[in-house]
């Protein structure tokens, strides 16, 4: 299909990492293994929540900011 836009290849690796890091979570060792008091599940859904952002960035800032500059010239650029 040509009616999507091509996803650059760090977002790619990027959504590819962080649904492994969620799949390896929902398995049932994660819930036995307690650290801290705590559910290995709680801990990697809770460092989830501030590893995703980062790699998001690190991808952003991988890819450059020409890429996306591009982006906006092509569709007209962002209304205020």
């Amino acid at each position: 299909m040509n009616g999507f836009y091509r996803m650059p290849k760090n977002d790619g690796l990027v959504l590819v990492v962080i649904l492994a890091i969620t799949v390896l979570l929902f398995f049932p060792w994660s819930r036995a293994t307690k650290i801290g008091g705590i559910v290995a599940f709680g801990w990697g859904m809770g460092l989830l929540m501030f590893i995703a952002p980062v790699l998001g960035l690190l991808a952003l800032f991988a890819t450059g900011s020409s890429k996306h500059e591009g982006d906006n010239a092509r569709t007209g650029g962002a209304r205020s």
